[in-house]
C-alpha cells in the first residue's frame, strides 16, 4: 500500500472558460490547478524514483508523467525522445523524455521515462504511470483521494491517450565491398529473376524484428538494449526462401532471438524482396509457413540443394553463416509499423548542452536575419550602362495572399525597403514550397534576376564541389555536427550605391533589397568567402575539423566529448560575429548526420533517403528538359552507381539527337526504357561508401568494355578493400578504336584523373588487368600519337605516388571476368598482331633472292598553269616499271600511298621487300593503317580521315604478295648504294610522269567500269534521239550493238551520268577536272564536264571547304564622312607581349583622324565587342564600321 495523502477540503476550481479548456490539455491540468488552489489541497502521492523518495501531484488528465527540474535536482540522463506541449498560457515548446528510470511504490517495480520539464512547477504523477502502478484518484466527501486498488469500476484505460509504436530489431551492420547486406540483395535479385516490378529492401535498412509495442517503449527491453556492452548482435542465418511475391532470409534461434524475438504470427526472419502489393510486414507469416513445412522436395528447375515445398509454394536453400548486427529503436508512424521513423534527437533553445550558447544565435523566426560583422558591403560592378528594367507581370491571388506575410516580415526587419527612384525594376514570381504534413501551405519569395545577372561582372566562384568537400571527411571521425545559417545571405548587407540593381514591385510600390538577395549570381560566391574569411580566426581546442559549404558546417571529431566542445566553440564564434543559426536544424554531436543529401556515418557516407525516393518517384521524361534533369539528377549519386556511364548512354543518345530544343518530345527506344528502369533500379539500394583517410594508401581498380572507363577506388577497412568512390566515363573516339589493351591504357589515365581530386598525392596502386607499365615503355608512339602518348606517360609513369599492378583477380571494376581478361596474354605481342595488315608483315629487307621494288609519288604545281603536276614511279634497281600520271586534285602524300598500291598488285603471289622514303606511308602500313580502319576512318571529331579510300586500298592489296617488308629509306640522298640508287631512280620516274599526259593504264579501284556490255547497250538505248544525234555529229558509230565515240571508247549516256559522277567523285571529293580526266579513260561522253561542275557545286562538302576565286574587282576607296563619328576603320597590330596582352585593336575616326588603341589577349571577335560595347557606342553609335 502506497502512502497516501488526502486533502484538507474540496478544492473549488474557478477561473475562465478558457482556462478550464486548457486544464483538460494533457500535461496542462498541474499548472491550472496550482493557479487556482493551493498545494497542500492537492491529491498527492510518494514513490521511490532510482532510489530516491520523491512527492508527486497525481494528475489523471496528464498523458505523462514529469519530473520537475525545479523540485527533481539529480544528474538524470535523456533518452533523446522529445514531444511538443502547449502551457497554460496557449504557447507551444517541447519537454524531453528520460531514459528508463526504475520506480518502486510497495511490492511493485517497474522501468519508465519521465519528462522532464523546466515549465511544470511540481512533480506530476500522469495516466501512464497511474495505470501501471493501479492509482486512482476518487472524489469523496472529504475531497481528492488517491488509492492504490484496482477497482473494476474505474475503467482508467478507457481514458489514457495511446503512446507512440515503437518498433525494435536487430539491423545488419554494412561494412566493405562484399558485406552480406549487398550479397543478400543481389541473391535476391537472382531469386526473384531481376522481374521488373519487385521491390527490394534498402541495404542499409536490412534488418531482423525482434519485437513491436503499440503502448510506448518497453522498458526491460531497453534497458538490455542501450547497454553499453550489448549494442551489437551476431545473428545466424539458416533458409533462403522465395516464391514470386517475396524472398526473406530466415534466422536461427539463439540465446539472444530467444530472449527477445516476441511478434505473434511471424519467425525470425530479413526480408529482402516483396511485391508492390504486399506491405513487409506480410513476410512474417511466409517465414513461419516457410518453417514449418515438411514437405520439401529437390527442385526439379532449379540447381542441386534448392528444394520446393508444393503445399506452400515457396523454395529455399540453406544459407549457414554468422552475421553481426546493431540493437535498433525505431518509432512507428502507423499502427503497423510499416514506416519506422529513426529516433534521432531534436534540439531546442533551452536543451542543456545549448546553455553555454548566446540566445542571440538562434533564429527567433523564419525571417530572423543576422548581419556579419566588419563584413564588407556587396558592390555590383556593372558591364555596361545598361540597366535592365521589366515590368511586373500580374500574379494570382493565392500567391500575392502566401507571400504577404513574408514580405511583411523582412519589410519589418529591414531587409526590404522603399525605393522609389530606382533605374532597375525585376519580376517577382511567389513559388508554392513542396507540402509538409500536417503544415500550412507556405511560399518561398522569389525574384527573376536573370537580367541583373548578365548586366554585372560576376566574381570567380570559389564554392567547392560537394563530392570533393566530403572527402574531406577524416577517416577516424566517429562523431558529427552539422549547422545550419538561418537565411545566410541576408546576413551580407548591400551598398547604398548598388542597392538599386535589385528594385521590384509589390502591390504596385517599388521596393528594394538592402540585403544580398537569392538568386543573384554572386550571392553563394561573396557569403562563402565572407564565412570563409571569418572562421578563419576559429580555432577548436579539440581539433575537430570543419568543412564549410556555403552556409553549411560540419564538424568532425573522434570523440563525442570533443565534437561536444568544438561544437559549443564553433556557436559562441558564430553568435559574436553576427550570424543566425536554425536550432530545429542543428545536429548535435550525433553519429548519424545528413549534410548536402548524404548520411555521413563512422562506416561511411551514404546517399539520404529523400534524394532516393525523390529519384524513384520521379516519372517517366517526356521532353528534353525533362530528361535533362533527369540525368542531371541521378548524374549526382553517379559515384554511388558502378558502371553509371554505360547505363546511362542511351537516355543520352535520345536526348542528344541533332535538332532537339529543350521542349521537344524525345523518341524513347527500348534501350532507352531498359536503361531508365536500370538507373532507378541501381539506386534502391546503393552502396554505403567509406570515408577516405589520407593517412593510408588507396587502391584502385581499372576496367574497360565496349568503350567505357569502370573504376573503382577502394581502401583498406577492417581486413577488407572498402569502397571509397565509384568512376565511370566514355572513352573518346579516338580511344575508343584503339585495340583492346591500348584501350585499357587509356581507361587507366581516365580513372587516375578522376580520383586526382580525392587522392591527391597519396600511394595509390593502379591495379588494371593489362601490362600498362610494358605498353607505354615499348610502343613509344607506334600506334599513339606523340601528344596522346605523353598524356598517358605523365599520367600513369611519371607521377612518383602511383604503382600499376596487373590485376590477376576479379576485377572489382567489372565485377565480371572478361574473355580477355580471362586468358593470360602479352599485350605488347597483341598489340603488334592487332595493329599490323598481317602478321608476317616485317619492316626489314627479305632475304636475297626475292623482289625488291622502290616506290615514290610527286606532287609539284606548274609555275605557268598553276596546275598541279602529280605522278607515281614503282622502280627496281635497274629501271622504272610503271609509272604513270595522276590526277591533279592528289596530294603527294596521295601519289605515294597509290605507288604503294600498284607495287603490292604487281606483287601478287611474290615474295618482295617495297622501299619508300614516305613516313607518311610507311606509317600507314605499320602503324595507324588498321588503326584507322578499326575506327571506320574517323578523326577524334568523327570526321573521315584524308585519303580514306586509298588507305583502305592499301590495306586490301598488302595482302596480296606471299611474304612483304616494306622499309623505310632515306629521301634525295648522293650516295651510291643501291637503295639510294633505286630510290633516286623511283623519284625521277615519278617526276617524269608527273608531266606525261594521262596514261590510258591508270588503274583505282573505284573508276574500274562497273557494267557489263549489255547493261550498257540497254542504257544506250534509253538515250533521247537528240543525245544519239550529238554521238553521230561527233563522229561515233554503232557497231556490235554499241556506240562507240571517235576516241574508240563506248559513248557514256547521260542516264549513267549521276552514278559514274558519284563514283569518280568519291569520298575524296574529287575536283571536277580529276572527275573529267578519269571518265575521259574509259568512255566518250558530251556534256559530262558541265554536270560534274554541277555536281561539285551541290556537294556539301566541297562548298564548305573550298572557297573558289575571289571575283577581281577595281580598286576603290572610302568615300570621305562628312561628319565624325559617322565612318570608323578598325584592325588589330600585333606588338612585344607584355602583361598577358600580345595585340591592340587601333580603331580610326576616318573624319578627324582620331586614334583610339586597345590592348587585349587575342585577335578575336570577342575582343572587338567589348572595345565597342565598353569604350565605343556608350560615346556615340557610329554609322559605318569597316575593318
Amino acid at each position: 500500500m502506497s502512502t497516501i495523502t488526502q486533502t484538507q477540503q474540496t478544492p473549488e476550481l474557478l477561473g475562465s472558460a478558457s482556462q478550464r479548456s486548457q486544464a483538460l490539455h494533457p500535461n496542462n491540468c498541474c499548472m491550472v490547478l496550482t493557479s487556482l488552489t493551493r498545494p497542500d489541497q492537492l491529491p498527492q502521492t510518494n514513490i521511490n524514483v532510482n532510489g530516491k523518495e520523491t512527492t508527486f501531484l497525481v494528475d489523471s488528465g496528464a498523458n505523462h508523467s514529469v519530473l520537475s527540474s525545479k523540485e527533481w535536482k539529480y544528474v538524470t540522463k535523456l533518452s533523446g525522445r522529445v514531444i511538443q506541449v502547449v502551457g497554460a498560457g496557449g504557447q507551444p515548446f517541447k519537454e524531453k523524455f528520460t531514459v528508463p528510470l526504475s520506480v518502486r511504490d510497495g511490492d511493485k517495480q517497474l522501468k519508465h521515462s519521465f519528462l522532464l520539464s523546466d515549465q511544470c512547477p511540481t512533480n506530476l504523477l500522469g495516466r501512464d504511470l497511474m495505470c501501471r502502478l493501479g492509482l486512482s484518484v476518487i472524489c469523496t466527501d472529504a475531497g481528492l483521494t488517491v488509492t492504490s486498488n484496482a477497482s473494476p469500476m474505474i475503467q482508467a484505460y478507457s481514458c489514457v491517450a495511446r503512446a507512440p509504436g515503437y518498433f525494435y530489431s536487430w539491423d545488419l551492420l554494412r561494412e566493405g565491398p562484399g558485406a552480406i547486406a549487398d550479397i543478400l540483395i543481389t541473391t535476391a535479385h537472382h531469386c526473384m529473376q531481376n522481374q521488373p516490378e519487385i521491390q527490394y529492401m534498402p541495404t542499409d535498412n536490412l534488418h531482423c524484428p525482434a519485437r513491436m509495442s503499440y503502448d510506448g517503449q518497453i522498458a526491460e527491453v531497453e534497458e538490455h538494449w542501450y547497454k553499453d556492452d550489448c549494442e551489437t548482435a551476431v545473428l545466424m542465418g539458416q533458409l533462403l526462401l522465395w516464391n514470386e511475391k517475396c524472398c526473406m532470409l530466415t534466422v536461427a534461434s539463439n540465446e539472444e532471438v530467444k530472449g527477445f524475438f516476441r511478434i505473434p504470427g511471424s519467425a525470425p526472419h530479413v526480408s529482402l524482396a516483396k511485391t508492390p502489393d504486399m506491405t513487409w510486414a506480410e513476410l512474417g507469416p511466409w517465414a513461419v509457413k516457410g518453417g514449418g513445412a515438411c514437405d520439401w522436395i529437390p527442385d526439379p528447375h532449379g540447381p542441386e540443394g534448392q528444394y520446393f515445398s508444393p503445399a506452400t509454394g515457396l523454395r529455399h536453400r540453406a544459407w549457414g553463416g554468422a552475421f553481426e548486427t546493431r540493437h535498433s529503436v525505431q518509432k512507428m508512424r502507423g499502427a503497423t509499423g510499416e514506416s519506422p521513423e529513426y529516433l534521432l534527437p531534436q534540439m531546442t533553445v533551452d536543451d542543456p548542452r545549448l546553455a553555454e550558447v548566446p540566445p542571440t544565435l538562434w533564429a527567433k523566426s523564419k525571417y530572423d536575419v543576422g548581419c556579419i560583422q566588419n563584413v564588407e558591403p556587396l558592390m555590383v560592378t556593372p558591364k555596361s550602362t545598361y540597366r535592365p528594367k521589366q515590368p511586373q507581370y500580374r500574379l494570382r491571388q493565392e500567391a500575392i495572399d502566401g507571400i504577404t506575410p513574408v514580405f511583411n516580415s523582412l519589410l519589418e526587419a529591414g531587409v526590404i525597403i522603399p525605393c522609389p527612384y530606382s533605374p532597375c525594376c525585376t519580376p517577382i514570381f511567389p513559388v508554392k514550397k513542396a507540402p509538409v504534413e500536417g503544415q500550412p501551405t507556405a511560399w518561398r519569395f522569389v525574384q527573376d534576376l536573370k537580367k541583373v545577372n548578365d548586366a554585372v561582372h560576376p566574381r570567380t566562384p570559389i564554392v567547392p564541389d560537394p563530392h570533393t568537400l566530403l572527402t574531406q571527411v577524416p577517416g577516424n571521425s566517429k562523431w558529427f555536427s552539422v549547422v545550419d545559417l538561418a537565411n545566410a545571405f541576408f546576413s551580407i548587407p548591400v551598398d547604398p550605391a548598388s542597392q538599386f540593381w535589385f528594385a521590384f514591385q509589390f502591390n504596385g510600390k517599388p521596393y528594394t533589397w538592402t540585403r544580398m538577395p537569392q538568386g543573384y549570381c554572386e550571392s553563394p560566391a561573396v557569403f562563402s568567402a565572407a564565412l570563409h574569411d571569418n572562421l578563419d580566426h576559429l580555432i577548436f581546442p579539440g581539433g575537430s575539423t570543419l568543412i564549410q559549404y556555403v552556409d553549411d558546417l560540419l564538424i568532425c571529431s573522434p570523440d563525442p566529448d570533443v565534437c561536444k566542445q568544438d561544437t559549443i566553440v564553433l556557436l559562441q564564434f558564430l553568435a559574436s560575429q553576427g550570424h543566425k543559426a536554425s536550432v530545429a536544424k542543428l545536429q548535435f554531436v550525433l553519429q548519424k548526420v545528413t549534410f548536402l543529401g548524404h548520411i555521413i556515418t563512422p562506416n561511411g557516407r551514404s546517399l539520404s533517403g529523400e534524394r532516393i525516393k525523390t529519384i524513384q518517384n520521379m516519372p517517366k521524361p517526356i521532353t528534353k528538359k525533362q530528361m535533362m534533369g533527369f540525368l542531371g539528377t541521378t548524374g549526382y549519386c553517379r559515384q554511388w552507381i558502378l558502371d553509371y556511364a554505360n547505363l546511362a548512354q542511351p537516355l543520352q543518345d535520345i536526348t542528344h539527337r541533332h535538332g532537339l530544343t529543350p521542349n521537344d518530345h524525345v523518341t524513347w527506344t527500348p534501350e532507352a526504357d531498359a536503361a531508365f528502369e536500370d538507373l532507378k533500379k541501381a539506386l534502391m539500394a546503393p552502396p554505403t561508401l567509406g570515408l577516405p583517410d589520407h593517412k593510408r594508401p588507396f587502391t584502385q581498380t581499372v576496367g574497360e568494355r565496349n568503350g567505357y572507363m569502370t573504376s573503382v577506388l577502394l581502401q583498406e577497412h577492417g581486413g577488407k578493400m572498402r569502397p571509397i568512390a565509384y568512376y565511370s566515363s566514355k572513352l573518346d573516339p579516338v580511344a575508343a578504336g584503339l585495340p583492346h589493351c591500348l584501350k585499357a591504357v587509356a581507361a587507366a589515365a581516365m580513372a587516375v584523373a578522376a580520383s586526382r581530386g580525392l587522392v591527391g598525392y597519396m600511394p595509390l596502386t593502379l591495379l588494371v588487368p593489362h601490362e600498362v607499365s610494358s605498353i607505354l615503355l615499348t610502343q613509344s608512339t607506334s600506334h599513339l600519337t606523340a601528344s596522346r602518348f605523353l598524356s598517358y606517360y605523365n599520367v600513369l609513369l611519371a607521377m612518383p605516388n602511383i604503382t600499376l599492378k596487373r590485376c590477376t583477380v576479379l576485377n572489382p571494376a567489372t565485377l565480371l571476368p572478361t574473355p580477355e581478361d580471362g586468358e593470360p596474354h602479352d599485350c605488347v605481342a597483341t598489340i603488334n598482331e592487332v595493329c599490323t595488315p598481317r602478321v608476317d608483315l616485317s619492316d626489314t629487307p627479305l632475304p636475297a633472292g626475292n623482289d625488291v621494288l622502290f616506290v615514290d609519288g610527286s606532287s609539284r604545281k606548274n609555275v605557268i598553269t598553276g596546275v598541279s603536276e602529280v605522278g607515281y614511279a614503282i622502280a627496281t634497281q635497274d629501271c622504272v616499271v610503271e609509272s604513270a600520271r595522276l590526277p591533279s586534285n592528289l596530294s603527294a602524300q596521295a601519289a605515294e600511298l597509290f605507288a604503294l598500291t600498284r607495287a603490292c598488285i604487281l606483287s601478287e603471289g611474290k615474295r618482295v621487300t617495297i622501299y619508300t622514303d614516305s613516313r607518311y606511308a610507311f606509317g600507314v602500313v605499320h602503324d595507324f593503317g588498321t588503326l584507322w580502319k578499326m575506327r571506320g576512318f574517323l578523326t577524334s571529331t568523327g570526321q573521315r580521315i584524308n585519303h580514306s579510300q586509298l588507305v583502305a586500298n592499301l590495306l586490301d592489296a598488302i595482302l596480296l604478295p606471299t611474304a612483304i617488308s616494306v622499309c623505310r629509306c632515306e629521301a634525295h640522298t648522293r650516295a651510291k648504294d643501291l637503295i639510294s640508287r633505286g630510290n633516286a631512280l623511283a623519284d625521277e620516274g615519278a617526276k617524269a610522269a608527273a608531266k606525261a599526259p594521262l596514261a590510258s593504264t591508270l588503274q583505282m579501284t573505284q573508276l574500274t567500269p562497273t557494267v557489263t556490255i549489255e547493261e550498257l547497250a540497254k542504257a544506250q538505248t534509253r538515250a533521247l534521239p537528240a543525245e544519239r544525234q550529238l554521238w553521230k555529229s561527233a563522229g561515233a558509230t554503232y557497231r556490235m550493238g554499241l556506240w562507240y565515240g571517235p576516241n574508240g571508247r563506248p559513248c557514256l549516256p547521260k542516264c549513267l551520268f549521276p552514278i559514274y559522277a558519284n563514283m569518280t567523285h568519291g569520298r575524296d571529293h574529287v575536283s571536277k577536272g580529276g572527275m573529267v580526266d578519269s571518265i575521259d579513260q574509259h568512255w566518250y561522253t558530251q556534256g559530262f564536264s558541265n554536270y560534274a561542275q554541277s555536281f561539285c557545286a551541290k556537294c556539301i562538302v566541297c562548298v564548305t571547304n573550298n572557297i573558289g576565286r575571289g571575283k577581281k574587282v577595281a580598286p576603290t576607296s572610302h568615300p570621305q564622312p562628312s561628319l565624325p563619328f559617322d565612318h570608323l576603320m578598325m584592325d588589330f597590330i600585333e606588338l612585344t607581349p607584355c602583361e598577358g596582352k600580345k595585340y591592340c585593336l587601333v580603331i580610326v575616326d576616318m573624319f578627324s583622324k582620331w586614334v583610339e588603341v586597345f590592348p587585349t589577349k587575342a585577335a578575336d571577335s570577342a575582343a572587338v565587342a567589348k572595345a565597342l560595347i565598353t569604350e565605343i557606342i556608350p560615346k556615340g553609335n557610329p554609322k559605318e564600321i569597316v575593318q
